[in-house]
């Protein structure tokens, strides 16, 4: 049993209401993670997020005003372990991407990956469906602009053509860079309104945890076809509800810009100069 706490007094004072949801996503990929790597020697996990917080956290001896339990992951005995080459060509686009483009089916391998079934908490739990978005930038044999995968067949269903992956993020900014350079951006839309009737004040960070969930299924898949994958949540959401073209209780959650890293390959100049300068 491995259980995940989040820190709120340092979140909290450091970035104000938004970093509730920085450390519900943060949790997510950290379950992630340890979903992955359980699963690779056949221990059979499952990420929960419906538990009683107060007892487990007087059993940490936490002091429910600063720090909480966020995930609980179980698991049962491990089996002998399964290869991933993913696991091994990880790569994080810390020096950013190099601006070339990606094949179609590069793409929708990686949503695929990202789309399966998550292991998070025993039984149906339709209520915590996420949507997959994608805006295309530089994709070979797919149109720029928004796409959104339809969950029963897979294909790319396309919402609008005006958008590009750096119009997501505010201008001048490390995202907006960023977003120019990678060759798309994939988007987890959820609905905050769905499972609060339920769930109560849980719901906000259910629904961040299962983003970040598939936000580290984003990253492994693009690394399994050696491409690298950031994650970030910096875009503007509103501006972003709007170009996704999404329904009044639907709402980006999380964005993966995925492309070549630089220095992977091909090279690419990190400024592209027009007009008269040389």
């Amino acid at each position: 049993m491995l259980l995940i706490t989040a820190r709120h007094d340092a979140n909290v004072a450091r970035y104000g209401p938004f970093g509730h949801r920085l450390q519900a996503l943060d949790s997510g990929v950290l379950a992630g993670q340890a979903l992955t790597l359980l699963d690779a020697v056949g221990a059979r996990p499952v990420a929960h997020t419906l538990f009683a917080d107060e007892p487990l956290g007087r059993l940490l001896g936490l002091d429910p005003r600063a720090e909480s339990v966020h995930v609980v992951v179980t698991s049962g005995p491990a089996g002998s372990p399964r290869p991933s080459r993913a696991l091994l060509g990880r790569r994080s686009p810390r020096s950013g991407f190099e601006t070339v483009p990606v094949p179609a089916a590069h793409l929708t391998g990686i949503l695929d990956r990202a789309a399966a079934a998550v292991q998070l908490d025993p039984g149906p739990r339709t209520d915590l469906r996420t949507d997959l978005y994608c805006v295309a930038g530089r994709i070979t044999g797919l149109a720029p602009g928004v796409h959104r995968r339809d969950p029963r067949s897979g294909r790319l269903e396309p919402v609008a053509p005006d958008a590009r992956p750096r119009d997501l993020f505010p201008p001048g900014g490390p995202g907006e860079l960023a977003g120019f350079e990678s060759a798309c951006a994939v988007l987890v839309v959820g609905d905050y309104e769905r499972g609060y009737a339920a769930y109560g004040d849980r719901w906000y960070r259910m629904l961040n945890i299962r983003a970040g969930i598939v936000g580290q299924r984003l990253g492994l898949a693009a690394a399994h076809l050696r491409l690298g994958a950031g994650l970030r949540c910096d875009f503007v959401t509103a501006e972003t509800d709007r170009l996704l073209r999404t329904s009044p209780r639907r709402t980006a959650l999380l964005s993966a810009l995925i492309g070549p890293e630089r220095g992977s390959g091909t090279p690419s100049e990190h400024l592209v100069l027009t007009g008269d300068h040389r």
